[in-house]
């Protein structure tokens, strides 16, 4: 299941993706999407909505899991990282930015593998993989999943026009 994450933070709301890996609501996205949100709700692509807490969060890999109160949910399978190609297809999908209930999808290729990204204010990002699937999927926690359906990585941030940032899962 995807779903789009809504943060109410003391600075306004952010929006992100989140993407079920286990059955039982534990969702994951990035850290930047939940930290200091004093409440969480999630829409998944069926239209139900839930609260949500944070169960935890690493500032380093930028990644973070939440958990709503459902059951059953269909999962994403996590690929690994270690046999992935500069130029091998992926894909992003990004509840945030897609309309009522459907996410965005683009594609693209993988353009640097292993890359280091400084972050402003924070650790800088070690191990990390740019694509190209342009700027229509540049929210936080958007899934990139490999041609063989596994997610790879959970959307980070913007490198540059067309380019994208996402941590390794």
């Amino acid at each position: 299941a995807v779903g789009r994450l809504d943060a109410r933070t003391p600075q306004g709301r952010t929006t992100a993706t989140a993407i079920a890996f286990r059955s039982d609501g534990h969702l994951l996205t990035t850290h930047d999407a939940v930290s200091g949100a004093e409440s969480l709700n999630v829409t998944l692509a069926d239209g139900r909505q839930f609260d949500a807490e944070v169960v935890g969060t690493d500032p380093v890999t930028d990644l973070a899991v939440v958990k709503i109160d459902a059951t059953g949910l269909p999962t994403v399978l996590l690929g690994s990282v270690r046999d992935l190609q500069l130029g091998e297809p992926v894909f992003a999908v990004d509840a945030a930015r897609g309309g009522a209930g459907a996410p965005a999808i683009t594609s693209g290729v993988i353009s640097k593998l292993g890359d280091r990204v400084d972050v402003e204010g924070g650790a800088p990002l070690e191990d990390v993989i740019a694509t190209n699937t342009g700027t229509q999927v540049t929210t936080a926690g958007a899934a990139v999943i490999d041609s063989s359906g596994a997610v790879i990585g959970i959307g980070a941030t913007i490198l540059s026009e067309g380019n994208t940032m996402a941590e390794t899962v």
